[in-house]
């Protein structure tokens, strides 16, 4: 019953996209907001800074995570503060983001330190009148925040060389700034209204010792007892009320206390040992915060309300669109989840062994995971061998244990593999594995039985894999293989092409295999390898590009590539419309062939600053049924919908899936902003009607890329048409659709 019950979640997930679709921003990105590294109180409501985006409790457990789609232009972010008018948070590498009341979005309103190696401080800025002070590990900066500019950045403070002694705490009484660096404070007198005007500012002389008895420790933390500074060697919440009662709390300590009393709440402990490092106040209550540890209290009420179970995954080092349309989308520990584009299922166990590869699926950038158009999956583990299963992950078949079939162990007992895929014939899968001097590979068919074609590789490495059935002669198939000369995707390798009889004409063995071998492009390994809609193989070494048509003898360079100079590459996948898009640590490009030829080739790139979770993409997947073109990174998944992503061949036809609609109906163009007119034929006409038959609008070529029409009800001249009835004609050759729409304003 369970099984049952979570495969129906799955489905109403994958159904839901095509509700929701018109309504839904372009790129969103999905990420676990986890480790919580700083936070603040903005009106009322709690803000996180973590590494997944900055979390934002609306109340009654709610919440909501904002990534770089949000404006934010990066995900991890380090510190975050407040004062009555705006909310400020700063990312891992000092991007500097504004936002100004509870319902806008993020605005980055600084990137001038960017550019650097200086790393912000988790949780060291403070904010003073329209200044932001900010500590990096090796400056101290300080931000206007009425002309968002940076004012100056002190690389030194008294004696101290800021990198090399780094800043430990802060803090600010009335017109003074306090820092402590190791067991030392210093202290200068600030004109926070006009700090253009402080000549000696960046003097580092002008800082004086404060007088204080002073720990051994590294101070963490200060904190005013009236005209008293009190100094701690522990990180954490540390303050004073106006009656002198003191609240402090810091992680793995043995005590909290709140105001004078000590708090021994059970969820605010384990073994005895403080979870909790922040302390904030709201009108109500008081949230008590760890790195992974959110707990609100309301009087004598205390709930723990830092679960996330929007998008749970995590970093996911591989992405495989659905027949179905969706994605399905694997961590390297071994966990799936499902998504329309819009909401996920709960992330669900497939690694059942003993056998974990966290590090191995990134470093050797694996593509073992493999789903069928029927939903059958099979996973590759690193050293594991494979398990077979039906209904997206969630009935095991067989679990194919290492050394009980005829697939060669690397050593004793362990299996390595990179690549998968899943035969043509929708008849099982084909699987590579390393061996030493020669790799081999296997089918796998649908109940677990294995047939080898052992040491038949160029070398002892196999990566990523696609099987095809050769134009010439379906019935024999063709397997490429990348085969690397090393155990280091970085390094040399080759292109191995392998054809053979299909199984099912053989009894399900792998016979009379033919072999041929091309060099890499640029002699390098390839990562990863699609074919576009012409037959031709892309592939995608670590750091170079090219191609194999059918008829060539070599790997060769499209001669010339506008806007990009090489990335350390990670997957490739090509689209229906034949552009190549290619996953990097410098974020995603995509290379359209300019006239049709793989020669020229230009150029687009997306990265943090254009709303990608993250800049470092594992892999890449295209969903050609809802035009979704997936990402998956270090810290997520990105989604980017675009509707020429779209398979539109079979609209309009006799085998189309859908007849044309058109939605949202009524249209309320300032609500909804685009009526779509949807499942049209790519080369189809569409010509809008008013009710008295005159021609509003008519669109061809581009407009209906993907098989849809986005219209925002104006006329040829851009105007906005007047409410009422309108009908719309679609028309591809003999084939006419049409349909009323109802424009309200």
């Amino acid at each position: 019953m369970e099984t049952k019950k979570i495969y129906c979640q799955i489905l109403c997930v994958l159904l839901l996209g095509s509700v929701l679709s018109y309504g839904s921003k372009a790129i969103e990105g999905f990420s676990v907001p986890s480790e919580i590294h700083s936070a603040t109180i903005y009106q009322n409501h709690l803000f996180l800074a973590t590494d997944g985006g900055i979390r934002f409790y609306s109340g009654d457990n709610q919440s909501i995570v904002y990534t770089a789609d949000d404006g934010l232009e990066a995900t991890t972010y380090y510190s975050i503060a407040s004062n009555e008018q705006s909310l400020y948070a700063v990312s891992a590498k000092g991007l500097i983001a504004k936002k100004t009341g509870l319902t806008s979005n993020f605005k980055v309103i600084n990137r001038s330190f960017v550019s650097g190696n200086s790393q912000v401080l988790k949780e060291l800025i403070l904010l003073k009148d329209s200044v932001m002070v900010l500590a990096f590990n090796d400056k101290l900066a300080f931000i206007d925040l009425i002309s968002e500019r940076s004012l100056i950045s002190l690389t030194s403070i008294a004696s101290h060389r800021l990198n090399t002694e780094m800043i430990t705490a802060m803090t600010i009484k009335e017109d003074s700034l306090y820092v402590a660096i190791n067991n030392n404070v210093y202290a200068r007198k600030m004109n926070w209204s006009d700090m253009g005007a402080d000549l000696f500012l960046a003097d580092p002389s002008s800082w004086k010792k404060y007088s204080i008895t002073l720990p051994p420790d590294t101070i963490r933390a200060m904190a005013w007892l009236k005209d008293s500074l009190v100094v701690r060697a522990e990180r954490g919440s540390f303050y004073y009320n106006e009656k002198g009662e003191k609240t402090e709390a810091s992680l793995n300590q043995a005590s909290i206390t709140l105001e004078d009393k000590e708090l021994n709440d059970s969820l605010l402990f384990k073994n005895d040992s403080s979870l909790v490092e922040w302390i904030l106040k709201t009108e109500n209550g008081h949230y008590f915060i760890g790195p992974s540890t959110v707990i609100y209290r309301e009087g004598s009420k205390m709930a723990d309300v830092y679960a996330w179970n929007f998008y749970s995954l995590g970093p996911a080092h591989q992405t495989i669109t659905l027949n179905t349309g969706g994605v399905l989308a694997a961590s390297p520990y071994g966990d799936i989840s499902l998504s329309d584009g819009f909401t996920w299922t709960p992330k669900q166990r497939l690694n059942f062994t003993p056998f974990t590869f966290e590090k191995e699926a990134i470093t050797s950038k694996m593509k073992s995971i493999s789903i069928d158009k029927n939903g059958n999956l099979l996973y590759g583990l690193w050293g594991g061998g494979f398990i077979l299963y039906k209904n997206l992950g969630l009935e095991l078949k067989k679990y194919i244990v290492p050394g009980t079939t005829c697939i060669d162990e690397f050593i004793d007992d362990y299996t390595v593999t990179i690549g998968s895929t899943t035969a043509p014939d929708q008849s099982g899968f084909f699987v590579s594995y390393w061996f030493s001097p020669n790799y081999g590979f296997a089918y796998i068919d649908l109940d677990g039985e294995v047939s080898c074609a052992n040491r038949v590789g160029s070398t002892s490495y196999p990566g990523p894999l696609q099987v095809i059935a050769s134009a010439e002669d379906p019935d024999q198939w063709l397997l490429y293989s990348s085969a690397g000369n090393v155990n280091d995707v970085n390094g040399s390798g080759f292109l191995d092409v392998f054809s053979f009889t299909k199984p099912s004409k053989t009894g399900g063995r792998i016979v009379d295999v033919e072999h041929r071998t091309y060099d890499g492009p640029n002699k390098e390994y390839i990562v990863d390898m699609d074919f576009d809609p012409s037959g031709r193989l892309w592939v995608a070494g670590h750091t170079s590009l090219g191609y194999l048509d059918p008829e060539d003898d070599q790997i060769r360079h499209p001669h010339k590539i506008s806007g990009f100079s090489g990335a350390s590459n990670s997957s490739m996948e090509v689209d229906v419309q034949g552009n190549i898009w290619l996953g990097s640590k410098n974020g995603a490009y995509r290379f359209s062939p300019k006239n049709g030829s793989p020669d020229t080739l230009t150029t687009l790139h997306w990265a943090t600053k254009q709303g990608l979770v993250s800049d470092v993409i594992y892999d890449i997947a295209i969903d050609s049924i809802q035009g979704m073109v997936w990402f998956g990174h270090d810290l997520g998944v990105t989604r980017y919908t675009r509707k020429d992503l779209r398979k539109a061949d079979a609209f309009m036809t006799e085998d189309s899936p859908k007849k044309t609609i058109a939605y949202p109906n009524p249209f309320k163009p300032k609500v909804h902003g685009k009526m779509i007119i949807d499942y049209v034929a790519e080369d189809a006409r569409i010509q809008i009607f008013n009710a008295g038959g005159a021609l509003v609008r008519s669109f061809v070529n581009e407009d209906l890329l993907g098989g849809k029409l986005e219209w925002d009800g104006t006329d040829l001249k851009g105007r906005l048409v007047a409410p009422g009835l309108y009908h719309y004609l679609v028309k591809n050759g003999s084939k006419i659709e049409k349909g009323k729409i109802l424009i309200v304003h």
